[in-house]
């Protein structure tokens, strides 16, 4: 059977083809350019949903990841970011959903109920609709998450001048760990706004 799957080549036509279609495309970063270009589709499709939302076009819809903001302290402080989300930050958005402090009994509750003493003379039926309760609980925390517009992912950096949003580049969380070096990265990838980083 033949494979029909588009290379990276193809792809890439196809990636440049949307890009240049948008009326912002003049600012977005070469930088960025060439990263969508190593993108697979599903991250590509969620970048560019997220610079449609910030641009206001008429055929975005809001985005369920967390509202944009610009990044504290001195360093980073000048730039903004908003996170963009693929099925890759699937278990990563559950994690943050009981991990977090408010969902102790929760959590404790979904304990017990796989715990139970009861549960050990359950038929093999009723153990099965268990799990699915159980299970159901645990992924309803994505539905939850992406509802209050909670979900993170990874970050999609740009910079506000005159009004006009101007986008950078992607990054992620790890890179917070050296501001300063996320800041050259960006500084010197991103030549033709400069004016960004002032």
């Amino acid at each position: 059977m033949e494979d029909k799957r588009m290379d990276q080549k193809q792809l890439q036509k196809v990636f440049a083809a949307e890009l240049g279609d948008r009326p912002y495309a003049s600012r977005i970063s070469k930088l960025l350019f060439e990263t969508l270009m190593d993108c697979d589709g599903r991250t590509f499709k969620a970048v560019v949903a997220e610079m449609d939302w910030l641009e206001k076009m008429p055929w975005s819809s809001a985005t369920r990841t967390k509202k944009q903001k610009k990044f504290s302290g001195d360093v980073l402080g000048n730039l903004r970011h908003t996170h963009y989300t693929t099925s890759e930050h699937l278990i990563t958005n559950i994690e943050l959903h009981w991990t977090s402090e408010d969902r102790a009994s929760e959590v404790q509750g979904i304990k017990d109920l796989i715990t139970a003493p009861e549960n050990a003379g359950k038929s093999p039926e009723e153990l099965w609709k268990l799990s699915g309760d159980i299970a159901g609980q645990l992924v309803g925390a994505y539905t939850q998450r992406r509802s209050e517009r909670k979900l993170t992912g990874e970050w999609l950096i740009y910079g506000l001048w005159e009004e006009k949003n101007y986008f950078l580049d992607l990054g992620c969380h790890a890179e917070l760990t050296d501001e300063q070096a996320l800041f050259d990265r960006l500084y010197s990838g991103c030549p033709e706004f400069d004016f960004c980083f002032q």
